[in-house]
């Protein structure tokens, strides 16, 4: 499986978009604890991360918030790294909620 692939671990689109922000939460827990990687990894991180933006904007509101709450306080977490990758969240978050602060 690649990080392209979430649904062959799972088979329904909630656990798809769980598996989808957890690759991100990994990624920038790693960051955090052992330092600056390489653009490649914050690309697919970043990635990963507007696919995941995308498919929780279009859930209602109740199933949502859960998401899209994990996924602001990655933006928040992520301040200070650096290849343009909490630029790069943070664009992704405000695109798909727009008004959100």
């Amino acid at each position: 499986m690649t990080w392209q692939e979430p649904w062959k671990a799972v088979r329904d689109a909630r656990g798809e978009l769980d598996l989808m922000i957890h690759f991100v939460e990994c990624g920038n827990r790693f960051t955090l604890e052992y330092g600056d990687i390489h653009e490649a990894f914050y690309h697919a991180l970043v990635h990963m991360y507007v696919r995941a933006a995308k498919v929780t904007k279009d859930l209602p509101l109740p199933e949502r918030q859960s998401f899209q709450d994990r996924l602001r306080k990655l933006t928040e977490s992520s301040d200070g790294i650096g290849w343009g990758y909490h630029d790069g969240l943070c664009d992704a978050y405000y695109s798909a909620f727009p008004g959100e602060t």
